[in-house]
């Protein structure tokens, strides 16, 4: 995982989603920070800010648990 990613995925967490400051490793998923409707907005800033497609059949919740998880996910989306 890119550090860039990673922090790509925190500002867009705290802008986007109202998250506040997250760590690389807090649970979105435990807390709920990061509930369906949430989830479905991540989706598609995921897309617009890095020019991504995710495919439903893509989404496992344990993909989306920590921007960690997300920022890999970007990351193998990007193929680096």
């Amino acid at each position: 995982m890119r550090p860039a990613s990673l922090a790509a995925v925190c500002v867009l967490l705290a802008d986007h989603l109202a998250l506040g400051d997250t760590a690389p490793n807090d649970d979105l998923l435990a807390s709920g920070a990061l509930d369906s409707l949430a989830l479905v907005e991540l989706l598609f800033q995921l897309e617009q800010e890095f020019g991504i497609t995710l495919e439903l059949d893509e989404v496992d919740p344990e993909l989306f648990r920590t921007p960690e998880s997300i920022a890999r996910l970007v990351d193998g989306k990007l193929g680096q």
